[in-house]
């Protein structure tokens, strides 16, 4: 979430109207700043309504083509699982060193495993290592 930061600078009302004994036009200026006052506290709720996370599944699905994994980075609870499916035509793998091997698959083959306890958990395809991807498993 960026911080938005805004800075007022409030000129005393006489360079604004003028002279001092001007108080209609004072009243007129302060009645113009009030609603500016708003704008200054920097709260930006609502501009940050878009910001909001995406909810981790049960079951999640990730796509291999054009020798890319296409949610290179996806979310699960823990217990749930994740499904890597081929779609190229060359075999690929989803490997994490010592965490987790969804095997070999072959062009239009599937694989699925699942991921008990909470992590985060980078991997790639083993044949072709630039191929790389996130799981991060959290708490349900």
């Amino acid at each position: 979430m960026a911080e938005m930061a805004i800075k007022c600078r409030i000129y005393p009302i006489q360079s604004i109207v003028g002279s001092e004994p001007m108080v209609m036009n004072r009243s007129l200026a302060l009645l113009l700043l009030i609603p500016l006052a708003g704008a200054c506290s920097g709260d930006d709720k609502a501009d940050n309504a878009d910001d909001t996370v995406a909810k981790p599944s049960d079951s999640v699905s990730v796509s291999i083509a054009d020798f890319k994994f296409t949610d290179a980075a996806v979310s699960v609870a823990a217990g749930g699982s994740v499904t890597w499916t081929n779609s190229d035509d060359q075999p690929h793998t989803a490997t994490s060193s010592g965490n987790f091997d969804a095997g070999a698959m072959d062009p239009a083959q599937s694989s699925t495993v699942e991921f008990p306890t909470a992590g985060t958990f980078t991997y790639v395809c083993s044949f072709h290592p630039f191929m790389t991807g996130t799981v991060v498993v959290t708490n349900p």
